[in-house]
């Protein structure tokens, strides 16, 4: 959430919610997808407790899922310095879609949302 006040910068609350990612395959592997379910959540992102994330472009990071029902509340320092690798524009607007599906029970078309990126 960020700081609204006149003149302010960043956010208003130190801490930041952590979720889990793992290889899309490792959790087919382990039984939480199906084959064609895995399928499905590359085409359409459809499962509330999951959001598809594709490999990176220089493929360090491959093909994975957000366990959307596994986050972790971290501060904020603990983040500072130690991020991989963040999500584009249009990936966290889904994020923040999802997370109002998963944890509010409603959705919000992505196009209404305005993440900040820093």
């Amino acid at each position: 959430m960020r700081d609204e006040r006149a003149g302010a910068s960043g956010y208003t609350h130190p801490v930041r919610t952590l979720l889990v990612v793992r290889p899309l395959l490792h959790v087919v592997e382990e039984g939480f997808l199906h084959d064609d379910q895995s399928a499905d959540v590359r085409r359409r992102d459809r499962f509330a407790n999951y959001m598809y994330l594709p490999a990176t472009p220089d493929g360090e990071l491959p093909e994975s899922v957000a366990l959307l029902y596994y986050p972790a509340t971290v501060h904020h320092d603990f983040i500072e310095g130690n991020r991989i690798t963040q999500l584009a524009y249009e990936g966290a607007r889904q994020l923040q879609r999802k997370l109002g599906v998963f944890y509010a029970g409603f959705e919000v078309d992505r196009a209404e949302l305005d993440p900040p990126m820093d």
